[in-house]
């Protein structure tokens, strides 16, 4: 029989809470067991500092043991990177990341335990848009959500009232106060682990904004003119910033409580949203501003947005779902036959931003310079790539 320890130093945090509890609902799993590795077939771990001296304790008492690194943040992990024998991550960002490492990745969606619930939606006067999760998201709005919620608020003053609700944790991080939309109303609310999902339903439409500023996002964008005759670069051309963990949390949250959303277009959402048809997806605050719009304005589309991404995600996410695939994957390792053998760490250093860049200038500067610059370009790139 298959025996699992579940173990983390830091219980408390968001990550491990959200895993303890998908996870609790196998009969094959145990909590908190630092001495006893022997016993066990599969060790999983979060993947925090704090646990790296008992990773490697786990694999020298028990080699055969399976340790499995659950959300880590950064290459940190490097260090036990050879006690790791696969990963749990629940994001295609994340995955994306940790391929360098080689080992077989599980995904599973790690979200607030709660019941689901469907909701009915109707033709109101009051319209209530819904956001919950960290300050750093809210603070990000005021380039494209702030803007286009303030005119909406006033555009459709004759039409219905719009409140804002933002769910984040104001004990600990302090009131929301950088780019703040005027003019409609704000209707700051204290995350609560009992409450949470009571308030999250009572909204009507659900925003995630993912998108973080960049320091200098203008003059970068304006930087890559000197690409366009080489990349096709133009000054409409998009340029994005995520944090590498992120995912799917926020929009299965609305899903599992019947609110639709409408989301930045990141590739979690965009790999699950279809857009039009069970959600929409956004960057410029004139897109968000439409999409937004017709939410507030047609109950009737909430509703084909909240059933359809309703059933989705119970089909993707539901915790047992997940479990019973998770079994098969872990019987799957543990059988000697069927075992993937890991490979070394591959971290690919950029080397040639530079030299693109040079290259790029010479292009400007005529035919013949761009011709030696080609030539200089290609000469260095394959000098490189023989060391």
């Amino acid at each position: 029989m298959m025996k699992i320890v579940f173990n983390t130093r830091r219980p408390n945090s968001p990550a491990s809470i959200f895993y303890r509890s998908g996870l609790s609902l196998m009969s094959e799993i145990y909590f908190d067991d630092y001495k006893h590795f022997d016993l066990y077939s599969v060790a999983l771990f979060m993947g925090f500092p704090d646990d790296f001296n008992f990773i490697k304790k786990a694999k020298q008492q028990n080699p055969d043991i399976k340790i499995g690194l659950i959300d880590p943040r950064s290459d940190e992990i490097i260090e036990i990177s050879n006690y790791i024998d696969f990963f749990i991550l629940d994001s295609i960002e994340m995955i994306d990341f940790f391929c360098k490492y080689q080992k077989p990745i599980f995904q599973y969606f790690e979200y607030p335990l709660f019941a689901p619930q469907k909701k009915i939606h109707e033709n109101k006067n009051k319209i209530t848009i819904g956001y919950h999760g960290n300050k750093v998201h809210l603070m990000a709005m005021w380039e494209a959500l702030s803007p286009a919620l303030q005119r909406l608020a006033k555009d459709l003053t004759s039409e219905v009232k719009l409140v804002f609700k933002p769910i984040y944790n104001i004990k600990q991080l302090g009131l929301w106060d950088v780019g703040v939309p005027s003019d409609i109303e704000i209707a700051h609310t204290q995350w609560d682990e009992k409450t949470f999902a009571q308030e999250v339903s009572s909204c009507d439409v659900g925003v995630v904004p993912a998108f973080l500023p960049l320091a200098h996002g203008d003059a970068e964008l304006q930087s890559t003119l000197v690409y366009r005759k080489v990349f096709l670069h133009s000054p409409e051309d998009y340029l994005f910033r995520i944090k590498m963990p992120t995912n799917l949390g926020r929009i299965i949250v609305f899903a599992r409580l019947g609110v639709p959303v409408v989301s930045d277009m990141f590739p979690s959402a965009c790999q699950y949203i279809e857009h039009g048809k069970d959600g929409f997806l956004a960057a410029n605050c004139e897109a968000w501003y439409v999409y937004l719009k017709n939410l507030i304005l047609m109950a009737s589309l909430r509703q084909q947005f909240s059933d359809s991404l309703f059933e989705k995600i119970h089909n993707l996410c539901d915790y047992h779902k997940q479990n019973e695939k998770l079994k098969l994957f872990l019987l799957d390792l543990l059988n000697e036959n069927n075992a993937t053998k890991s490979s070394p760490v591959f971290i690919y250093k950029k080397k040639y931003s530079q030299l693109f860049l040079l290259y790029s200038y010479l292009a400007q500067r005529g035919t013949q310079a761009y011709s030696r610059g080609r030539k200089l370009l290609a000469q260095v790139v394959e000098s490189s790539q023989k060391k």
